[in-house]
């Protein structure tokens, strides 16, 4: 009798100890199909980790051990769930003790915090862990120590490793069975911009355009072989309280692949990588996204306004930079027509003296380019042109309902040109009121606060743009 009693125990404890080991599965990296991120250009991306799991009858808890360790955890979704599987809860934690803390930091400083008993003042050492077998060694001043004496340790971040992020997923299947299922959730550490290299020619009225994409991750986390898409355009986000890590060195890795073509989704755009790519935490890694060649380019020159020259009186003469910039047409036409992410465009031209050798001219931030749109650069200012603004006159006039200031202002703007060929200069006139020309050149564009004149000025020589403007405001 005694025999059959152990018997039926030591059965059902082994029946439990099964249904225990069944009903909680834990799901690690190496565990998944394939990995996918779809990353934004700030701080964000879509992770979408696919698992074949074999499911028992009844429920289950899926413990997802591979989760970004910024991960939203109130994004995560399971799908797509069969019929027969239903989600019953899910939480998220993070595994972290000061066991884990100690082994980590071995061989690396940290501070010891003692407190005085009766003034409570504070002291900290630098010290060296050397060992946490069985207790601690600790290296200070070139001494050894293997008691702490009421000091406490403070370290400075994190040790790599330390964190063993969980999704924990509840879920109930009515059947067994082994669906592949997929998890999504939103992290951050994630992000991406797109450089451009431009290369002028000689002539400067072409240039060459290669466009990368620098993906940047600082997760917490390597992902092998991981499908990339890279997101272009803005999307609306509420207050989110992901916790982003301060960023870190990262190297650059540079990826031949070919032109990746971008793909229209709602109000944004989708670069697919062709082939799978390794993101190392805390790393960037460039991949082309496309080039263009024989692209034409016009040298544009532009002298900015000045409003306040149009309501104050007695404005001294100021001398101003004049801005270069190149621009040219996002067009097939023109061997590019294809969406340009937002980034920054980094130019160069040919020596003159050494063919082979390039120089670096100057540098812009373009917002995202539409095809059929223009892309204007600002190189910086031209060394051999610069401009003069000079008030000749001002006058009050009667003011006129609604407004409670109406001026008119003579203005003379003087265009220098050292160059040895004439150019064409841009000068943009900027209005505080509504504004009228009562004589002057007629603008080639305006507009209720702005205009804008083609001013051209000889090879060595000058060019003088005289103007009487009304203004009300």
């Amino acid at each position: 009798m005694l025999k059959l009693i152990c018997s039926i125990l030591l059965a059902s404890t082994l029946l439990a100890s099964s249904q225990l080991h069944a009903a909680s599965q834990d799901l690690a990296a190496e565990d998944r199909d394939s990995i996918g991120l779809a990353i934004y250009n700030e701080d964000l991306a879509l992770l979408n980790e696919v698992f074949t799991i074999r499911l028992p009858a009844g429920e289950s808890t899926l413990n997802f051990q591979s989760v970004s360790p910024l991960i939203n955890a109130s994004s995560a979704v399971l799908h797509p769930l069969p019929e027969t599987l239903v989600v019953l809860n899910q939480y998220f934690r993070q595994t972290l003790t000061p066991e884990d803390m100690l082994q980590k930091s071995v061989g690396q400083v940290v501070s010891l915090v003692s407190t005085h008993p009766v003034t409570g003042e504070q002291k900290r050492e630098r010290a060296r862990l050397i060992s946490v077998n069985g207790g601690v060694i600790l290296e200070i001043d070139g001494q050894f120590e293997t008691s702490l004496a009421g000091r406490k340790i403070v370290y400075g971040s994190l040790p790599p490793g330390v964190l063993s992020p969980t999704l924990s997923i509840g879920v109930n299947s009515t059947v067994d069975s082994q669906p592949t299922l997929s998890l999504s959730y939103l992290s951050g550490g994630f992000s991406w911009q797109a450089d451009y290299i431009a290369q002028l020619n000689e002539a400067g009225d072409s240039l060459q355009l290669q466009a990368m994409a620098s993906i940047n991750n600082h997760s917490g986390m390597d992902y092998r072989a991981a499908d990339i898409e890279l997101i272009a355009g803005s999307i609306n986000r509420v207050s989110s309280n992901i916790n982003i890590r301060s960023k870190m060195a990262s190297t650059a890795m540079m990826d031949s692949a070919p032109s990746v073509q971008p793909v229209p989704l709602a109000d944004i755009y989708v670069y697919s990588l062709p082939r799978p790519v390794d993101l190392a935490n805390n790393s960037t890694r460039q991949v082309k996204l496309f080039a263009a060649h024989d692209i034409p380019v016009e040298q544009r020159y532009r002298l900015g306004g000045q409003p306040s020259v149009y309501y104050s009186p007695d404005v001294p003469e100021q001398t101003l930079d004049v801005d270069s910039y190149i621009e040219f047409m996002n067009l097939a036409d023109s061997h590019l027509g294809k969406p340009m992410p937002a980034g920054v465009v980094r130019v160069y031209t040919q020596n003159g003296i050494q063919a082979d050798a390039l120089r670096f001219i100057g540098e812009d931030r373009i917002n995202h380019v539409p095809s059929g749109a223009r892309a204007r650069l600002k190189m910086g200012k031209a060394f051999d042109l610069r401009g003069t603004r000079k008030q000749l006159s001002y006058r009050r006039l009667p003011v006129e309902a609604p407004f409670r200031q109406h001026n008119e202002a003579q203005i003379q703007v003087v265009l220098h040109n050292a160059k040895n060929k004439p150019v064409v200069v841009q000068v943009e006139e900027t209005f505080s009121g509504e504004w009228v020309l009562v004589d002057g050149q007629k603008p080639v564009v305006s507009d209720a606060r702005s205009a804008r004149w083609d001013v051209l000025v000889p090879a060595r020589g000058r060019t003088t743009l005289d103007l009487t403007v009304r203004v009300k405001r």
